[in-house]
């Protein structure tokens, strides 16, 4: 699972980009996506009609990595060089808690990490290429043996990242400042304060 992660991009942007004939509903640009809040998803139902094999893909523009130095973690923002929208792939299911109440979740799938990534984390979300987003959604098409190939490390070349501020570990940042790079001078040393 793919921990922090940002989509600023407008709606518009996402539903030329994936080809959508409805809304997505609460939609706004985010820059700080954190784990059990709403994020914009495409299942593979809404692009498949009767395809409920619980593939979706994610709408986003990039993610944060924390890389260590010393005894200190400084936030990173990943995205791609061209800071196009991507799609990360993953499941989607449909639950209901103890008390009945209906949820709908979904998962970001990790793979190994690629060059720009290896010497931060053991592992990194998997960017689908924009050709293989429909074999992903399309179970019928696409059964599990041949999309597990679709699983895969983005090519690193085609990827950036850069400092951003340790506001990011607070859930409740959530504006553009969360993405704007960061001088080596600006990210607190150990025993400065910090939202670590």
């Amino acid at each position: 699972m793919c921990g922090r992660f940002t989509a600023t991009v407008e709606f518009s942007d996402i539903r030329v980009r994936w080809n959508l004939d409805r809304d997505l509903p609460l939609y706004t640009s985010r820059f700080n996506i954190a784990p059990e809040q709403m994020s914009p998803t495409i299942p593979d139902i809404v692009r498949y009609k009767g395809v409920d094999r619980r593939r979706c893909v994610i709408p986003a523009d990039g993610f944060y990595e924390w890389r260590k130095e010393g005894k200190r973690k400084v936030l990173m923002w990943v995205h791609l060089k061209s800071k196009e929208p991507f799609a990360f792939a993953g499941l989607w299911d449909l639950w209901r808690k103890p008390d009945g109440k209906r949820v709908e979740s979904f998962t970001i799938i990790t793979t190994e990490p690629n060059e720009l990534i290896e010497p931060i984390h053991n592992r990194m979300p998997v960017i689908l290429r924009p050709e293989d987003e429909e074999q992903w959604l399309d179970a019928s098409r696409t059964p599990f043996v041949k999309a597990k190939s679709l699983l895969k490390p983005y090519p690193e070349e085609l990827m950036d990242a850069h400092d951003v501020s340790p506001i990011v570990n607070s859930a409740k940042y959530d504006g553009p400042e969360c993405i704007q790079p960061v001088s080596d001078d600006e990210i607190p040393r150990a025993g400065q304060l910090s939202l670590l």
